[in-house]
């Protein structure tokens, strides 16, 4: 096997894009993960407004750009950092920019939809995107650790600071630097959560994971040839 293709069987991923993600392939040597970008998309204007809000949440929270879906092309030698990744059944598109594989994107285009309504609703859709951002839980914690961390310090500055205008001055109402204080009470202890949070994700890399390439007979039905493999001429 040279390469894996990667993509949905309802006509949305169209197979007269595989063309040039294969021309891609070659032109890239072999060596990186072609994935397909959609330039247009035909969904409605409220899908594609929160889809663009959900990148840029992405984006914030885990410092990577998501831009491209499950429909790729996987070079044989990328393979083994996919498969033995245990968030690959939580999140594809996600695992892939985990794994930090070379990607390469090709512009494509969605195709109809063979049959049939998308059953995905808006709390799926949610779901889905959480399921992204939860492959890089570690990095989502640690941003947002830094961030708790800024925002507590600029209130204790703001708190001190304001308790000291209040001793000179006797027009300074004090009830702002309590304010302060409090919001920096109420900041550490949230710090302190996510904080207890992280420890116990980075603990779960002790523990026993689903690895797809050791688990993925437990979950296989059934095997179906669709064509058989030509020789090569």
């Amino acid at each position: 096997v040279n390469a894996v293709i990667v993509m949905d069987g309802d006509g949305e991923d169209r197979p007269d894009d595989l063309k040039p993600l294969m021309n891609a392939y070659h032109d890239c040597g072999s060596e990186k993960i072609i994935v397909a970008k959609r330039e247009k998309r035909s969904e409605g204007l409220l899908f594609r407004t929160s889809y663009l809000i959900y990148k840029l949440i992405f984006k914030v929270l885990t410092g990577h750009k998501m831009g491209f879906g499950n429909f790729c092309l996987i070079p044989a030698r990328q393979l083994s950092r996919l498969i033995y990744k245990d968030t690959l059944w939580n999140h594809f598109s996600a695992t892939v920019l985990h794994s930090k594989a070379p990607i390469r994107m090709v512009s494509t285009e969605r195709g109809e939809r063979i049959d049939g309504m998308p059953l995905m609703n808006f709390t799926g859709l949610v779901i889905h995107g959480l399921s992204s951002i939860s492959v890089f839980v570690d990095q989502v914690l640690v941003r947002t650790i830094v961030f708790l961390t800024c925002s507590m310090l600029i209130c204790l500055f703001l708190g001190i600071l304001g308790m000291v205008l209040a001793s000179i001055s006797p027009e300074f109402i004090p009830g702002i630097y309590y304010f302060d204080l409090i919001t920096t009470a109420f900041v550490f202890l949230i710090l302190s959560l996510v904080t207890y949070v992280l420890i116990l994700s980075l603990s779960r890399r002790s523990q026993k994971m689903v690895i797809p390439a050791e688990d993925i007979e437990i979950y296989i039905k059934n095997v179906e040839t669709a064509f058989d493999r030509q020789p090569d001429t």
